[in-house]
Parts: structure tokens; sequence; C-alpha cells
């Protein structure tokens, strides 16, 4: 029991780790995209295209070597999800050739965008926690 929550705890220090690494090298990735921006500009969605295609299909492949239990259920849950996602990245263009160059660009934009489809709204407080007892 000692050993499994060791090894639980080991893990669980090792996200943390990982996840501060990533926040923390976040200037240096940013200073990476400009340079492949700038020495690449024809190429530089293709490139990160690329990237991000190859990090996706290697986490596919060690979600599969991993799975030992349930298969069938589990198999079918990233067929789904992969299927999903290829839909939702068809489905997403807007048809005008300019705004999907800079939805697929600019994750500002994107998130802009989303944020206006949404309409989201200021929360305001619940007039309950304005009372004080």
């Amino acid at each position: 029991m000692e050993s499994e929550r060791r090894l639980r705890r080991g893990r669980f220090v090792l996200a943390i780790a990982v996840s501060a690494a990533l926040v923390l090298s976040a200037p240096f990735i940013g200073f990476v995209r400009s340079w492949i921006r700038a020495t690449f500009p024809g190429q530089y969605v293709r490139i990160i295209g690329g990237a991000i295609a190859l990090i996706a299909f290697g986490a596919v492949i060690a979600a599969l070597w991993r799975i030992r239990s349930h298969r069938v259920l589990r198999y079918s849950a990233i067929a789904a999800s992969l299927a999903f996602a290829t839909w939702y990245s068809l489905a997403d263009s807007t048809g005008n050739p300019d705004a999907d160059k800079l939805l697929n660009t600019d994750p500002l934009a994107l998130l802009l965008g989303m944020l206006l489809d949404q309409h989201m709204q200021k929360r305001r407080p619940d007039s309950s926690q304005c009372w004080r007892y």
C-alpha cells in the first residue's frame, strides 16, 4: 500500500514538474515560434501543423500501447474522438479564405471569435452574496 502511494505521489510530482517546465518555457517557445515565422514565412502554418500532428499521433500511439483492459470500449472512444476532431476541423471553416487563414494562424482571433459567438457576458454576483449577517 505504501509503495503504491509513493508511486502515485511520484507521478503527481512528475506531472507538476512537467507542467511548471512547460509554463516557464513559454517565453522560449514564443521566441522559437517567432523565429520559425520569420525564417519560413510561407511554411509557418505547415511546420506548426506538422509538429502538432506528430505530437497528436504520438499521443494516440502511446494511448493504444498502454490499453490493457476494456480494449474495444477504449479503442472505440479514441476512434470516436478522432472522428469528432476531424469533423470539427472540417466544419469549422467559414467559407471566407481570409477569415479561415486568420482563424487557423492566430489563436487570439480564434478565442475572441469564440467568445463573441457565445455572447459571453460579464458575470454578476448572486444577490444572496450581497447580504451579510
